[in-house]
């Protein structure tokens, strides 16, 4: 749950993450403290609690804005990308199991008989594995830099299952050109603000649900994933989820041709593969 100006989420702490935050914290705080770390995007951590019924809880900063951002998207770099927030409005997780015969033929042949819900998530998952984002050259070496060190520390702890949450909000700019003013993220640094023509677009990100260990409930996902799901799958140990979320997120982002300034002839951030194919989503 969030607080009211939007800025802190409270979130309730299961088993396996308590055991890791646990385990890490030490390590955590020192690695989004150290001046290395400093761009770290990495959710921060500000307090961890337990209530008098033994529910453990934890309070942690928003990367998004307090105004609604118009696209959200959670990204791991596998088949569960998944756009959350579609052109202002949220959109409704409709998932496919493996039991339901009836979607997984429908969307095997002609897309047919599905329910309109699951037709507009099945297409933001696509939209969201293909998305590719553009940005100034100081911006992109920075994100990269950040995302390269935190996976790195993620493998070290053999962590895995986590997110890069990516939102977006656009705006024109003003009569005389000048680039709006967008609220604040939940980094020093961000927004990364790039204009396009006579848009600007503010881009806020960061790493969540970072706490997860390769446990047995893990390992038995693993396996019904790997017979049932298409690849690449998210339920894979620390090691291959790192080098998998990298390499996806090294594709993600792109530097701009143009410096500063140079909006008029820069290329539109818009979509693009991914390594891999793309069917069978769940």
């Amino acid at each position: 749950q969030f607080t009211k100006n939007g800025r802190l989420l409270v979130k309730q702490v299961g088993k396996d993450d308590q055991v890791s935050l646990n385990q890490h914290a030490e390590a955590y705080t020192a690695h989004v403290t150290a001046e290395r770390g400093k761009g770290s995007l990495l959710a921060r951590i500000f307090f961890y609690f337990k209530r008098k019924d033994d529910s453990h809880y934890m309070v942690m900063n928003s990367w998004m804005p307090a105004d609604p951002v118009d696209d959200l998207f959670d990204l791991k770099g596998c088949m569960d990308d998944k756009v959350v927030r579609s052109n202002g409005a949220s959109l409704a997780q409709v998932h496919k199991r493996w039991y339901m015969i009836h979607w997984l033929v429908s969307e095997a042949t002609l897309g047919c008989c599905l329910p309109t819900a699951r037709t507009d998530y099945y297409d933001g998952k696509k939209r969201a594995r293909e998305a590719v984002f553009g940005l100034e050259r100081h911006q992109h070496d920075a994100v990269q830099h950040a995302i390269g060190e935190d996976v790195t520390f993620l493998k070290n702890k053999e962590l895995m299952d986590y997110s890069l949450i990516l939102g977006v909000l656009s705006k024109p700019l003003g009569a005389d050109g000048r680039v709006p003013v967008f609220p604040p993220g939940g980094h020093p640094d961000q927004p990364y603000i790039v204009v396009t023509g006579k848009m600007a677009k503010a881009y806020y990100l960061g790493i969540i649900d970072f706490l997860q260990g390769w446990t047995g409930g893990k390992k038995v996902a693993h396996v019904i994933k790997f017979l049932f799901a298409p690849k690449p799958i998210s339920t894979v140990s620390p090691s291959p989820y790192a080098d998998q979320f990298w390499a996806a997120q090294k594709h993600r982002f792109h530097a701009l041709a143009d410096g500063p300034g140079k909006a008029g002839d820069r290329q539109q951030p818009g979509m693009g593969p991914q390594p891999g194919g793309y069917s069978g989503i769940v």
